[in-house]
């Protein structure tokens, strides 16, 4: 029996492991047949196909759309403008009223994936219920930073197209007006951004990560949990994750919350945010050391009052009644020239763990006559061309692409460990 929903798939990018590609699209061609997704649309660079005859020609055999697009001369953080670009035009082929499953063809579809797709779940929105549509539905992920603000998992990820389109921003104010942001920020921040004055300030004066640095991962949870305006933003961001997503495509980590809940009761959370006990709901970035979220369990937990009471638990249930209220949100006062004491000893905090200068005034005139907003430095360079520029590009590509396979990987086996412990 055919789904409800009309579901397509988008894949982007290079294709980088032949392999795994070939992979995915017989995976993704087996889900057609199912009637699991309607349709399938390759968008990558002209000229890439050319060097994977075999991959051009599966895709002709099978009837799947290729988008081949000009690539793009300039490039942002994490290649975010390829990204998006790929995206934008992968769409334009998508009928509208219908689901996109956005991946990449580095990826490898799970059974999970493939039950969330037969089964619909729902994805009607949480609360709180007067807080605006900034989605109409709520989109799924693979996973999140906790600490973060919309530092999301953006290898696959799946919702209305009216949705997923809102991801294409293309907004420049990311690298220009804001410091610091991740392209995975790039893709899921500015929705948010433009409704919630609160991320404005924040993502004004954000920090860098470090990386393969457990004291200075230490450092960041210690400070950041320790100032009321980071607080308030931290809440917010994950009032909007418990609203606007969900995390995992696995619905059984949904079936699976209230009793690990129970779990949680004993347990406070500044023991979890410096791995003093470990949990199955929470696990940390094998490369920055700060905890990363693969289910809601835990962000449902922060919200409902489910740990044990410490300092932290005392401060957030005294702010989170004025952080539900809309009327506070939109009136939140976000102003790079007109500074508050909070956000210039915030700003002083993140300076300490490695950003250079915030994109807020820097004068502090009393007179509030002279401004300045320096800058911590914009990532966005011209790429060059010919034959030696682009194997060196791809070589570099090839390298950090092992380079987060082994962390990945990591990861994986401290999971393991962990569990064995238990």
């Amino acid at each position: 029996m055919a789904n409800l929903r009309r579901n397509w798939v988008v894949i982007a990018g290079l294709v980088r492991d032949e392999a795994i590609f070939a992979r995915q699209l017989e995976v993704l061609v087996d889900w057609r047949k199912k009637q699991l997704i309607e349709g399938v649309v390759y968008s990558t660079w002209i000229n890439e196909l050319s060097k994977y005859p075999n991959i051009a020609s599966f895709l002709v055999k099978q009837d799947i759309a290729i988008v081949e697009i000009a690539e793009p001369t300039l490039q942002l953080e994490g290649h975010i403008l390829h990204q998006m670009t790929s995206l934008h035009y992968g769409l334009q082929l998508i009928p509208d009223q219908t689901y996109v499953f956005r991946t990449r063809p580095d990826m490898r579809l799970t059974q999970e994936m493939q039950d969330f797709l037969r089964n619909e779940p729902s994805l009607a929105l949480g609360g709180p219920h007067d807080w605006p549509e900034i989605f109409e539905e709520r989109l799924v992920v693979l996973a999140c930073s906790l600490l973060t603000p919309f530092y999301i998992n953006d290898m696959i990820f799946y919702g209305g197209k009216k949705d997923v389109n809102k991801l294409v921003s293309f907004d420049v104010a990311c690298e220009v007006i804001y410091a610091n942001m991740a392209a995975e920020q790039f893709y899921f921040a500015p929705s948010f951004y433009r409704s919630l004055p609160i991320f404005r300030s924040f993502f004004q004066l954000s920090a860098p990560y470090s990386y393969d640095n457990r004291d200075w991962a230490r450092r960041f949870i210690v400070q950041h949990m320790a100032s009321d305006f980071f607080l308030q933003i931290w809440l917010t961001y994950l009032m909007c994750l418990d609203r606007y997503f969900r995390i995992s495509f696995d619905e059984r980590t949904r079936d699976r919350a209230e009793t690990e809940h129970a779990s949680l009761r004993d347990l406070s959370l500044g023991n979890l945010l410096f791995r003093n006990k470990t949990v199955p709901c929470l696990s940390f970035h094998p490369a920055t050391h700060l905890p990363l979220l693969e289910t809601e369990t835990f962000v449902s937990a922060i919200l409902n009052d489910v740990f044990r009471h410490d300092a932290y638990a005392a401060r957030i249930n005294k702010l989170l009644p004025t952080l539900r209220e809309w009327s506070f949100q939109e009136s939140w006062p976000a102003n790079a020239l007109s500074v508050s004491k909070d956000v210039r000893k915030f700003a002083m905090v993140v300076e300490g763990l490695g950003q250079r200068r915030s994109r807020i005034d820097e004068l502090d005139d009393t007179s509030q006559r002279r401004f300045r907003v320096g800058s911590s430095g914009h990532r966005w360079r011209v790429m060059g061309s010919g034959d030696s520029v682009q194997t060196l590009t791809t070589e570099i590509n090839q390298l950090r692409r092992t380079n987060e396979a082994l962390r990945e990987e990591i990861l994986a086996k401290d999971a393991e460990i962990a569990r064995l412990r238990r």
